[in-house]
């Protein structure tokens, strides 16, 4: 018994109860997401790890996964702790990634820090942060009765759906992951009368939470899968949708005669929200007449921890910003605005999906100088010029600025690269060069704008990759005279 191998993701029931519950001092018997507790009134406590995501993504849900369950105990989250664990090779920029994103969440929904660690650790193979969330809670959960409706407010499979899109096996819409959260509609239904008990759809998936309720209230959920809302293109993944995982969906159990004021808020907010069953008497949950015996994850929820540490796409960029510091000729052909060099993702749909310099290429001694750091949404303008010739040429994934003029249009099609002149627009406020590519449907590899009051001439050069563009940049600069001797 003792050597039985534990599973992947959350310990649960008997295994949690024999091998931890029983060693602890416990203040109450756990509940099924967080704990409330008598201090002064009422308080919710959670408490949450996150890891072996994305690191774009781990502040996020580091925040969301413990206030998310404060909020389904109907408190509101008012407090985090938060601990913040690298490994030896982490660094200050992805410390600064992760406390941003977490840091973001928690001012959006008003949220105060009031104590933490942060750390580099060995041991740590990959960051592991961790949240623990304290809320107020404003009501307690009503009794639940047989006749009471099931509600589920979300699309299943959604997080599935996302997890196969980072390893290639089903397209999603950039940053699915920022909707992957039940926090928004538990705080505006658990202001709802009527609404009894909410819980949150995590690891084991909606079958999973819904073997989970029937264990907590010892009645008869009886569920019909065809009553759900599902992600577009959740059949592609030939899965069970039920057991795949489905994080931001969020079950809920209400009077009858509330139906209508919970829809009502749910479409508000923009989740869809379907009655999936009852409550009957009984025991168990159960699906289409089956009942759920146990909490089975799919292989889905291997890939997390599988993400590679470090982004492919930040590193091509890094790697060519630091070899052009190397060229002092580069100097020559970088505006007075400085130069910013962009990469962008397979089929990017927005700014967040191509990669920039948060400062500029600027000139320093006589030579290149990068300052600032590559990060997604780094850049606007050259960003969306190439946002715009990516719907024309989707091979196209990178993008440079750099000085106008003649000579530099002649050592470019010197090199045979034909420039594209771009005529002035009367619309301020706004990127010529994009504004062109966009109305005219023209593709070229290289845009010059002759620039304009207060606005130097630039020309914007367009390649497969940083590295590419780097050569063109060294041969184009070997035969435009240095500006000191103009």
């Amino acid at each position: 018994m003792g050597r039985r191998k534990l599973n992947l993701g959350k310990v649960y029931g008997d295994t949690l109860r024999r091998c931890v519950l029983s060693y602890m001092p416990i203040y109450r018997k756990p509940s099924l997401d967080a704990c409330t507790i008598q201090i002064r009134g009422k308080i919710a406590i959670a408490h949450n790890p996150a890891l072996g995501l994305p690191l774009e993504t781990l502040g996020f849900f580091a925040f969301h996964y413990a206030a998310s369950n404060v909020a389904v105990q109907f408190a509101h989250p008012k407090y985090i702790v938060v601990g913040i664990n690298l490994p030896p090779k982490g660094t200050e920029k992805e410390l600064r990634i992760i406390a941003e994103n977490l840091g973001t969440e928690a001012k959006r929904y008003n949220v105060k820090v009031i104590a933490g660690h942060t750390g580099v650790y060995k041991g740590l193979d990959i960051p592991l942060i961790s949240v623990t969330c304290i809320g107020k809670v404003i009501k307690k959960e009503e009794k639940i009765s047989p006749g009471d409706l099931i509600v589920i407010i979300g699309n299943v499979g959604t997080e599935a759906v996302w997890l196969q899109s980072l390893v290639g096996g089903a397209p999603s819409k950039s940053e699915l992951w920022r909707k992957l959260s039940p926090l928004r509609p538990s705080l505006k239904l658990m202001d709802v009368k009527g609404v009894k008990l909410m819980h949150d759809v995590s690891e084991g998936g909606a079958a999973g939470a819904l073997h989970e309720i029937a264990e907590n209230i010892n009645l008869k959920l009886n569920v019909q899968s065809k009553l759900m809302s599902y992600y577009e293109g959740i059949k592609k993944l030939k899965q069970n949708p039920l057991r795949l995982p489905s994080y931001g969906v969020l079950i809920a159990i209400i009077k009858e005669n509330v139906w209508d004021a919970v829809s009502r808020v749910s479409r508000k907010i923009g989740y869809p929200c379907s009655v999936v069953g009852k409550i009957e008497k009984g025991y168990g949950a159960y699906v289409d007449g089956v009942k759920i015996k146990n909490i089975k994850r799919t292989k889905l929820d291997e890939i997390y921890g599988t993400f590679p540490k470090h982004d492919e796409i930040l590193e091509q960029l890094d790697e060519t910003l630091a070899s052009l510091e190397q060229h002092p000729k580069i100097s020559r052909i970088i505006p007075e605005v400085g130069t910013n060099m962009v990469y962008s993702k397979p089929h990017a749909q927005s700014l967040d999906d191509i990669a920039g310099l948060s400062g500029r290429v600027v000139v320093s001694l006589g030579r290149p100088k990068v300052c600032g750091e590559t990060i997604y949404g780094g850049s606007k303008h050259v960003a969306l010029v190439l946002l715009e010739a990516l719907k024309l040429n989707p091979k196209v994934r990178a993008a440079v600025n750099i000085s106008g003029g003649e000579e530099v249009i002649k050592a470019l099609e010197r090199i045979n690269i034909k420039v594209c002149r771009v005529p002035r627009l009367k619309k301020e406020n706004t990127c010529h060069i994009a504004a062109f590519i966009r109305n005219s449907k023209s593709f070229s590899y290289a845009y010059y704008h002759p620039g304009d009051y207060a606005v130097e001439a630039s020309i914007v050069i367009l390649s497969r990759s940083p590295k590419k563009l780097l050569d063109v940049l060294t041969k184009v600069a070997r035969h435009v005279k240095d500006k000191k001797d103009v």
